[in-house]
């Protein structure tokens, strides 16, 4: 069980978030996924031109946490990209940085998925209500 009382994060899943200037929102991004049980081994944070600081606070508060670095801000497709390549286990929660995953959605879309019942392109219900209402949404 997880700090939150959830089952064990699925261990065939890594975690990529793609982030530009994600310094004050990725702590957020984070506690979650350690909540969720996420080890940090399995998670990757690709940087897309930062200039917050972003890389050194990861590797500062967060060790464990791989960070991969784009120098230049060309939006998120090569960070997406990266993370594609990189992947090691059969399936990949692929995040941006501004939306927070309902940790307890993310076992419900791996279980629908590794049944082989469906394929996802959008996922209504990953995020948080909370995230929802934050950005002025229902």
């Amino acid at each position: 069980m997880t700090e939150a009382g959830l089952p064990a994060f699925p261990s065939d899943v890594d975690v990529a978030i793609v982030s530009h200037n994600g310094r004050a929102i990725l702590p957020r991004v984070l506690d979650r996924l350690r909540a969720a049980g996420a080890p940090h081994d399995r998670i990757a944070v690709y940087d897309v031109g930062s200039t917050d600081g972003t890389g050194e606070w990861i590797a500062t508060d967060w060790p464990g946490v791989t960070v991969r670095r784009i120098e230049k801000n060309v939006g998120p497709d090569p960070g997406r990209n990266w993370a594609l390549r990189e992947a090691t286990r059969p399936y990949l929660l692929l995040l941006d940085a501004d939306p927070l995953a309902d940790i307890r959605n993310i076992r419900k879309l791996h279980a629908v998925i590794a049944g082989g019942r469906v394929v996802v392109d959008e996922v209504p219900g990953l995020l948080s209500p909370a995230v929802e209402d934050e950005k002025g949404g229902a």
